[in-house]
């Protein structure tokens, strides 16, 4: 297992007259053993990141550091890296049992290529048997996903890259794969980066995330920690559940305040605000419930209903002027487009985030 630092690592890129930074200062220590997931925006650096892992991208400053050896001057064939990529990259002309015995031919290995191949269909849970004489094209993606995958294994790698690995897949496929890699990962601990625009996965495969935008890394912490407590406005954006609302205010009274409505701030905010300084409030779904109209705190518009059949519920999003909110009903609640509706927001489920820096300004992240 393999210990991964990053230090200070910018890669600068040109096209035409205009350079830019892929990566912009990246420091990231990934523990051996660990599988750190990687999301965020498309375009926001996530590829050039294991593409500097993987010695195929050079740096424009930093160190890539692997058990703290610098790998500036190891070359990416002598890394022991393991790459999956969205579209698997087998080579078609190649038959199933040449994609996976490839690097022991290059290595004058071969005679070790069978036990290996065994070895990883054991770990992976399948039967490779029946693909060995099988070209690429002839295989459903779910099968490219396990051979890509299993020829990864038989490399015996220090570190797995996979890079948007089920993209390919329907929904179910994508399911049953994400079983047979949880299996393998916990079963053949190798270090592991990640990288993947589907949350959820990213919550049940990865021991801790990391978000990144603009080519920087904002938050590294458990897919949970940055759900609940996201350190800048930024990350709490990027993983928002549905019907998670930012509305825009002002410190007034010791109350968040807009045009709309006023919350009460939690003590823990207020002493870190000054009258007038402008916030936001994300406002989870959660956080707001249906009231009596003695207890109303928003009066509002029911503006769309969406059914939540698997919860058995429904998103109703109610609108205050130009603001939106949104709370969840049990299916059986009657309720139109155009009803008037009584809301009550619980001010300990709302998060303040200062507008112009953005940083979260509750007390976990001081």
């Amino acid at each position: 297992m393999t210990h991964i630092q990053l230090q200070n690592v910018t890669v600068k890129l040109s096209g035409g007259a205009r350079e830019t930074k892929a990566l912009d200062d990246v420091t990231l220590t990934v523990r051996s053993g660990e599988v750190m997931g990687v999301i965020g925006p498309t375009g926001c650096g996530k590829s050039t990141l294991l593409r500097v892992l993987a010695g195929l991208t050079a740096l424009t400053s930093g160190r890539v550091l692997f058990d703290g050896q610098d790998q500036a001057q190891v070359p990416a064939r002598d890394r022991g890296i393991g790459m999956v990529f969205q579209d698997y990259a087998l080579y078609s002309h190649w038959k199933v049992r040449e994609n996976l015995t490839f690097y022991f031919k290059l290595r004058k290995r071969e005679p070790e290529a069978p036990e290996h191949i065994r070895e990883a269909a054991e770990i992976l849970g399948v039967d490779l048997s029946y693909l060995l004489g099988k070209f690429p094209s002839t295989l459903s993606d779910g099968q490219r996903q396990q051979v890509a995958i299993a020829r990864c294994l038989v490399r015996e790698p220090r570190l797995f890259l996979m890079d948007e690995p089920f993209s390919s897949l329907d929904a179910m496929q994508r399911q049953h794969s994400r079983v047979q890699l949880k299996r393998l990962l916990t079963r053949f601990r190798v270090t592991t980066l990640y990288v993947t625009h589907d949350q959820e996965e990213a919550a049940a495969l990865c021991d801790r995330v990391a978000f990144m935008d603009l080519g920087h890394i904002w938050q590294v912490d458990t897919y949970r920690n940055m759900l609940v407590w996201p350190k800048t406005l930024r990350v709490a954006d990027f993983v928002a559940q549905p019907g998670t609302h930012f509305v825009d205010g002002a410190v007034m009274d010791g109350h968040f305040t807009c045009p709309q409505f006023s919350l009460p701030l939690m003590p823990a905010v207020l002493v870190r605000t000054h009258p007038g300084q402008a916030i936001t409030a994300r406002i989870p779904a959660a956080a707001v419930s249906l009231a009596g109209d003695d207890d109303a705190m928003v009066r509002s518009v029911v503006d769309r209903i969406e059914p939540l059949p698997m919860h058995r519920a429904q998103r109703v999003t109610c609108r205050v002027g130009a603001v939106e909110l949104s709370l969840e009903l049990g299916q059986q609640q009657a309720v139109q487009v155009g009803d008037r509706m009584p809301l009550a927001i619980d001010p300990d489920m709302v998060q303040i985030f200062d507008s112009r820096s953005g940083a979260n300004l509750a007390t976990a992240y001081l």
